[in-house]
């Protein structure tokens, strides 16, 4: 899966690393379905470094692996992987029948999950063709648009409206390239600024602070060997109030108790030690 991830990413040199390990492993332990998913994934990376005929061949073997195992759920994506490739080396009509092959076999076995991508390479292999058709090119950005926005699939969302833009573009309608893109766009620009994995870290900085564990608030020695973790401060957070609980005289779990003893012996006092406990 984690080559998968790279495929997603374009990262053809983390594709190369994770699948020849994984091809390797596969075929000596005996998984003929985990080693026909490496091989494909390899002739995917084969092809984008500029050896698509390799790449072909290796997808082609890989898929006809791949459904001897009685498999089918990931063929509309390989076959998308194909199309890839084929349009690599220039055989855009192969291309395009492999993504019709693509959403035929998505029908039949419910597996849509890619059927996005493969509306939008249409459309692009279509402007492609030596008598392209912008208005059916169009027509393909547009279902891959409407297909990503219905299964929430922001990356796919992303590249149906960027592919759009640059069509709108090209035929001079700049003003409704702008208007296409600023969603997606936006969307992208909030979780930059606000990143989970950033928010995970504040998350587990304000836990460790509290656990006493965070290197920015270790206890600090001093002079005489004594540690600056008597007193214990807690930072301001929405609607609530900076505290600032000294140590001294108190056991931990039991913080107010030397407030209540103090106040016991107070109350004694002032009643003149009636209460006092027999010695």
């Amino acid at each position: 899966m984690a080559g998968l991830a790279a495929v997603f990413a374009r990262d053809v040199a983390t594709v190369y690393a994770y699948c020849n390990e994984s091809v390797a492993l596969a075929s000596e332990h005996g998984f003929a379905q985990r080693a026909a998913f490496g091989k494909i994934l390899q002739g995917w990376a084969d092809a984008q470094k500029g050896e698509a005929t390799r790449g072909i061949a290796h997808i082609r073997d890989g898929l006809a692996a791949y459904e001897a195992t009685g498999a089918r759920h990931y063929t509309p994506l390989f076959l998308t992987l194909l199309a890839e490739a084929l349009a690599l080396a220039g055989k855009i009509e192969e291309a395009l029948a492999a993504l019709d092959d693509a959403l035929a076999k998505a029908a039949v076995s419910g597996e849509k999950g890619v059927s996005a991508e493969v509306h939008r390479l249409r459309g692009e292999l279509t402007a492609r063709l030596p008598h392209p058709d912008p208005a059916k090119a169009e027509d393909s950005f547009r279902a891959a648009l409407v297909i990503a926005r219905e299964q929430g699939t922001r990356g796919y969302e992303l590249r149906a409206a960027v592919s759009l833009a640059r069509l709108r573009g090209e035929q001079g309608r700049l003003g409704k390239a702008r208007e296409l893109l600023a969603p997606p766009l936006r969307l992208v620009h909030r979780r930059l600024r606000h990143p989970r994995s950033e928010r995970g870290k504040g998350a587990a900085r304000r836990t460790q602070q509290r656990a006493g564990t965070c290197p920015r608030f270790a206890p600090q020695t001093g002079a005489g060997g004594r540690t600056a973790s008597s007193t214990i401060h807690q930072h301001r957070q929405p609607g609530r109030q900076k505290l600032a609980l000294s140590g001294a005289g108190r056991r931990p779990g039991h913080p107010h108790q030397a407030d209540s003893v103090e106040r016991q012996q107070q109350q004694v006092q002032r009643t003149g030690g009636s209460h006092t406990s027999a010695p």
